[in-house]
C-alpha cells in the first residue's frame, strides 16, 4: 500500500507538471493542485514520504519555472489567466518577477496549511495508533477467552431473547454438529420433543427473558445411539448487552456421568445398610442361643455324670 501510494502521488505530480506547462506555465489554472497534493501526502503519508512528495512537487515546479524564464519552447506561454483576471497588459506570466513571486505565493500558503495541519494530523494519527493498539489488545484478549471457553469441558452458547443463538463454544458445537451458530431459531423446551422432562418443562431462555433472573434446572435428553438418558445442568444467566435488548448465556453441564455414580453410590449405601441391620439381627439371635447352648451344655454334663443314669434312664 505504501509504495502504491508513492507512484500514485509520483505520477500525479508529474501529471500535473506536463498539464500546467501545457496550460500556459507557472501562471496556468492548475498551480495550486501542486498545493493540494501536498497537502494530501501530509494526510495520507508518514512524515518521511510527505517530505519526498513535497520535494519532489517543489523539484517539478522548480524545474517548470527554470523552463519558463529561460524561454524553452515548453511550457507553453499561455495568455497569462491572472494577467487576464487583473486587466493587466501586456500578460506577466513571462516576468521573472511575476514568475518568481507566483512561486513564492505558493510556497507561503503551502507553509502556512501545513504548520495549521501537521498538529492535527499528528493528533489523528496518534489517536489512531491508540485505538489500533486497544482494538488489538481487545482481539487478544477475546482470543483468550474463547479458547478458555472453548477448552472449558462444559457446553456454553449466547442467545439473544428471539433465541437466535449468537455464539456457541467448541464442546457444543462438537456435541451437536446440526446446531448453528448464526441466523438459526432455536425451539423452547417441549416435553413431547426427545429432550425428555425438564424443571419445569420450559426452556431456560423464555424464563430468563421474561424474568430477567437466572435460572438452573436439569434436562434429560435421549442421544442416538445411547440406550440411556443423558442428563443436563443448565445455568441460564441474563447479560445486558446495551439499550433496548439484551443476551442470554447457556452453560450446559453433562452430569450423567455424576448421576450413574449418585445412583451407584445409593445401591451402595443400601446394600451397607442391610448389611448393618442383617448383623444386628444375627447379634440379637446369637446372644439367646449362646445361653440356651451353654445350659444344654451344662445339662448334657450333669445327666452324664448323674449316678441314677444307668438305673433309671
Amino acid at each position: 500500500a505504501r509504495g502504491a501510494l508513492l507512484t500514485q502521488f509520483g505520477s500525479d505530480l508529474v501529471l500535473l507538471t506536463v498539464l500546467l506547462g501545457a496550460l500556459g506555465g507557472v501562471d496556468g489554472p492548475v498551480l495550486f493542485l501542486y498545493l493540494m497534493h501536498v497537502l494530501l501526502a501530509a494526510i495520507f503519508l508518514d512524515r518521511k514520504d510527505a517530505t519526498k512528495v513535497m520535494l519532489a512537487a517543489a523539484a517539478l515546479a522548480g524545474l517548470l519555472m527554470i523552463l519558463q524564464l529561460g524561454g524553452a519552447p515548453f511550457p507553453r506561454h499561455g495568455p497569462g489567466y491572472y494577467s487576464t483576471f487583473l486587466g493587466i497588459k501586456p500578460a506577466l506570466n513571462s516576468h521573472p518577477l511575476f514568475v518568481l513571486g507566483q512561486a513564492g505565493m505558493v510556497t507561503i500558503i503551502t507553509t502556512v496549511l501545513l504548520m495549521l495541519i501537521l498538529p492535527i494530523v499528528q493528533e489523528s494519527r496518534q489517536h489512531r495508533r491508540r485505538i489500533e493498539s486497544s482494538e488489538q489488545e481487545a482481539r487478544d484478549k477475546i482470543a483468550v477467552l474463547e479458547n478458555l471457553l472453548d477448552n472449558l469441558g462444559a457446553m456454553m452458547m449466547v442467545l439473544d431473547k428471539e433465541h437466535r443463538m449468537v455464539w456457541a463454544n467448541r464442546v457444543l458445537r462438537s456435541r451437536f454438529p446440526k446446531l448453528a451458530v448464526v441466523g438459526e431459531t432455536r425451539r423452547c423446551f417441549d416435553p413431547a420433543e426427545p429432550m425428555g422432562r425438564g424443571e419445569p418443562p420450559r426452556c431456560p431462555t423464555c424464563h430468563v427473558g421474561e424474568t430477567g433472573e437466572p435460572w438452573q434446572g436439569n434436562f434429560t435428553l435421549a442421544m442416538p445411539g445411547v440406550t440411556e438418558l443423558n442428563v443436563f445442568r443448565v445455568y441460564a444467566t441474563p447479560v445486558p448487552s446495551g439499550a433496548g435488548g439484551g443476551n442470554i448465556v447457556e452453560l450446559i453441564i453433562d452430569v450423567s456421568e455424576e448421576r450413574r455414580v449418585e445412583h451407584q453410590l445409593l445401591e451402595a449405601r443400601k446394600t451397607a445398610s442391610l448389611a448393618t441391620v442383617a448383623a444386628g439381627v444375627a447379634h440379637e439371635l446369637n446372644t439367646p442361643l449362646a445361653s440356651i447352648a451353654v445350659g444344654l451344655r451344662t445339662l448334657r454334663k450333669a445327666c452324664e455324670c448323674c449316678p441314677r443314669r444307668e438305673a433309671d434312664p
